[in-house]
């Protein structure tokens, strides 16, 4: 309660005027505090200023063309040929607005083009106060009218003329006051209007002094408004700045904290998962839920491995991403650690989108044991291939199927519409929750995108969801293992690892896989200290067939990267394999790696036989390729 009463008594700032405290008035206008944060606004004044110098040019362009057919019926003067410099001004700068050697420089040609036409303001007004006055002074001839009449008439005039001149003189300067709120040099404009009013009313022929003196007010009135709405502008356009630079800040820490999340969720996935696995292990009981608890948490990891697919189909720009798969080893990893009453996979291999396919069936088979009858769901699983048709590409079928709870409504097709546009029924208190809404309106989302149809039926009480996807099919390659057993197999016996990590239990699980289906000739783990990861190379080089080092290796010392280690590899030519085994292991990772010398990448989430069989086919690939290298030479 204290602590709530003196919250209240504190008078915190609003996010405006936190804003506001960045920024400084200066004698030449406002400025951020911070040097490098002014530095970037200023970076992007050209091309602010390309819109802007398009609408000025195009409206000098049209202004001259008018001015000049309107000279065409009286006797060309020097007014007429003034005429053609904000024409050619308009043209060079339009054409400049399109031109990327100028673009970058558009401020400053801006800048210029405005001086210039202030000065030529000035100059066209000097002009037509001599020009109007004999104009208009030329219908009175003395013939007809006595001097002390010619002096009265030619007064009015003058002070007519002036007027006239004058609101001519302000309303030509109007698009110079536009153009300056998106100019630096605006106090530069603002004095040179003033300044050039100043001395070209008074001194111009047929002028009234009164008259000039008014108009030489309300222009310099018009020119200090226009350059204080020019500060506040800017300051608009600088707070703009702020925020989005903020809001990219924002993003980009929050990209950096969701990547460092991501990859401690998957690394404790992984010890959680390695610690029930040797558990597993040493235990005689029956222990078929630690099977699928194991499985659940390889599944998990396996959905954080694809964080950046999620974060494309929430953008809206997933694109597909064609693998050449085993239907059969896709429906195993998705069933595994579930009851399903019915499971029936092709045996078939097949060039689809994994990742789409498998975020998709991940949640239908997740709401179908979910929302299904909460007693026995009879959630089943199939995969078909229909090759009857003989064309290609084919159709893979993908179905599942469960029994509906009574508790919840029919599944017609207007519900199904409301759920995947996230549309609630008034007053229907049985409708999922939100997170339910946006899983299913992102399935249908990444399949318009990837070309897969999807179907939510309820015949009964039996709800069926059906994804058909175009694919080739093909039988198991000639170069793919039929089983990971056979993998295991092909790694010669009587090899050296050396095993490289931060977590205790991700080494005794590394090494209770290569002892159960490597059969090597000798294991030996480092990373208990820093000191040893130090040592790590060195220890290596000479007496290791293979290197398995995890990537991020965290100390209360310091902190070590195995890509960087890979990269001394590399340098003392290690003539081993080198292997990373990561938890970020998406494409953009792999590829790092492989640069720094990695032969091949090991995923935490991977079972023993899927590691030990990806690293005899790293091995013998690296083999061939040696033996290749000696024969060439």
């Amino acid at each position: 309660r204290v602590h709530s009463m003196e919250s209240r008594g504190k008078d915190y700032p609003s996010p405006r005027a936190a804003a506001s405290k960045k920024l400084r008035c200066m004698p030449l206008g406002w400025r951020f505090r911070d040097a490098d944060l002014h530095q970037s606004f200023r970076a992007k004044s050209p091309q602010m200023c390309v819109a802007p110098a398009k609408v000025y040019s195009l409206f000098w362009i049209s202004m001259s063309c008018w001015s000049l057919l309107a000279h065409l019926p009286y006797p060309i003067g020097a007014s007429f040929f003034l005429s053609f410099f904000p024409l050619v001004l308009g043209l060079a700068l339009g054409i400049s607005c399109f031109l990327p050697s100028t673009k970058r420089h558009m401020e400053l040609l801006l800048t210029i083009a405005v001086l210039l036409l202030v000065l030529w303001n000035g100059a066209l007004f000097y002009v037509n106060m001599d020009q109007w006055f004999r104009w208009s002074t030329s219908y009175f001839s003395p013939k007809y009218f006595r001097t002390w009449q010619l002096k009265a008439i030619h007064l009015y005039i003058k002070h007519s003329v002036t007027y006239l001149n004058a609101c001519k003189h302000v309303g030509l300067q109007l698009p110079q006051f536009l153009a300056m709120l998106y100019l630096s040099a605006d106090h530069l404009i603002t004095v040179l209007c003033i300044m050039s009013a100043a001395i070209v009313m008074p001194l111009s022929p047929n002028v009234i002094t009164s008259a000039a003196v008014y108009s030489l007010i309300g222009s310099a009135v018009l020119a200090l408004f226009a350059f204080f709405l020019s500060c506040y502008f800017k300051r608009i356009l600088m707070l703009q700045h702020l925020a989005e630079n903020e809001l990219e800040a924002n993003f980009e820490s929050s990209r950096k904290a969701d990547s460092i999340l991501n990859h401690s969720l998957k690394n404790r996935m992984a010890d959680a998962a390695g610690e029930v696995e040797l558990f597993v292990d040493e235990c005689s009981e029956p222990h078929q839920g630690l099977l699928e608890c194991i499985a659940s948490l390889h599944r998990g990891m396996q959905l954080c491995q694809h964080r950046q697919a999620y974060i494309d189909i929430v953008a809206g720009k997933y694109k597909p991403r064609v693998t050449f798969s085993s239907l059969t080893d896709f429906g195993n990893a998705l069933a595994s650690g579930r009851e399903l009453v019915k499971r029936e996979f092709s045996s078939c291999w097949a060039a689809f989108d994994f990742i789409a396919c498998e975020m998709i069936l991940e949640n239908a088979l997740s709401n179908a044991f979910k929302h299904g009858c909460p007693r026995s769901p009879d959630v089943s699983f199939t995969i078909s291939a229909n090759t009857s048709e003989g064309s290609s590409p084919a159709q893979l079928l993908f179905v599942v199927r469960n029994r509906a709870s009574a508790a919840r409504p029919q599944l017609t097709d207007e519900y199904i519409q409301r759920l995947v546009t996230r549309i609630p029924e008034s007053g229907d208190r049985r409708m999922p929750s939100t997170s339910d809404h946006v899983g299913l309106s992102h399935c249908f989302m990444i399949a318009d995108a990837c070309g897969i149809a999807l179907s939510l039926k309820q015949d009964g009480d039996v709800v069926t969801f059906t994804a058909v996807v175009n694919a080739e099919i093909q039988g198991p390659p000639k170069d793919t293992p039929v089983s990971s057993q056979r993998a295991a197999s092909r790694l010669p016996t009587g090899l050296c690892f050396h095993v490289l990590d931060d977590s205790p239990v991700a080494r005794r699980l590394v090494v209770s896989h290569l002892l159960k289906f490597a059969s090597p000739a000798s294991v030996k783990v480092f990373g208990e200290t820093d000191l040893e990861v130090q040592e790590f190379v060195s220890k290596s080089i000479g007496v290791a067939d293979v290197v398995i080092m995890d990537e991020h290796l965290d100390y209360s010392s310091g902190n070590y990267l195995g890509s960087d280690l890979l990269k001394q590899f590399v340098n003392k030519g290690f003539r081993g394999l080198l292997c990373t085994r990561s938890a970020n292991c998406g494409p953009a990772d792999e590829e790092k790696y492989r640069q720094r010398g990695a032969h091949c990448v090991l995923m935490k989430e991977m079972s023993g036989l899927e590691m030990v069989a990806t690293l005899a086919r790293a091995y013998h690939e690296l083999k061939a390729s040696d033996d290749l290298v000696l024969h060439e030479i």
